[in-house]
């Protein structure tokens, strides 16, 4: 992963201040490390019944999602269905997920 300008500039913006807590100033850049990381685009994959999915991610696109699902790690097995996801924040902060699913594309 790759930091962008804007991401890059907001932390150095924090670490230019004057700090007389090093612990406060690791705070800080931890919560604007998530904050950046949190703002951008992420994609969920679930996998399974219909009943009981299960969640991976999250990832940096739509393409690294879909080519996660049969990885030894999240598995895959022709009972079970996929799809894959966008995560997206509204202004309240509450994580909504959004999505077709993309199971019938796999093969």
């Amino acid at each position: 992963m790759r930091v962008r300008k804007a991401e890059r500039e907001a932390l150095i913006e924090l670490l230019d201040q004057d700090w007389e807590d090093v612990s406060d100033l690791a705070d800080a850049v931890f919560t604007q490390a998530v904050e950046s990381f949190l703002a951008r685009d992420l994609w969920l994959v679930w996998v399974g019944i219909a009943a009981k999915p299960q969640p991976f991610g999250p990832f940096l696109s739509r393409n690294q999602a879909l080519k996660s699902i049969g990885h030894e790690v999240i598995g895959w097995h022709r009972d079970c269905r996929a799809g894959a996801v966008q995560l997206i924040t509204d202004s309240a902060g509450v994580p909504l997920c959004e999505g077709v699913d993309d199971s019938e594309n796999l093969h």
